[in-house]
């Protein structure tokens, strides 16, 4: 049974996030909400842990400018490719131009059905 109280969007378009300290990729953004973020990558991060995000729009959305934030590891739990694993994040940091460049990125790159 489902628990979440904002729906999650999914996106045809895969954006690429990074550990703004180190430059290693994370993963993935699979699908988002307005409280938070799913990344599919292939290795686990620790829960409970606070990362700072790195993402680069795409050129259509917020002119491709990148943007970092900090975001807290909720869950970690097997992806269905045996590769990869999904990495569920909370607490997202945002300004008000973020959340309106991710806004944007979900009405432009957002599965419907």
């Amino acid at each position: 049974m489902e628990r979440r109280e904002v729906p999650r969007r999914h996106l045809m378009f895969l954006l690429r996030v990074f550990d703004a300290e180190t430059g290693a990729q994370l993963g993935c953004i699979t699908d988002i909400s307005s409280a938070g973020l799913m990344v599919t990558g292939e290795r686990p991060l620790s829960v409970d842990r606070t990362y700072r995000l790195q993402m680069r729009m795409p050129p259509g959305v917020d002119g491709g400018r990148e943007f970092e934030f900090p975001a807290t590891v909720a869950w970690v739990a097997d992806d269905v490719h045996p590769d990869f694993c999904d990495i569920g994040f909370r607490d997202l940091e945002l300004t008000a131009e973020q959340r309106t460049a991710l806004t944007d990125l979900i009405e432009a790159f957002e599965l419907r059905d």
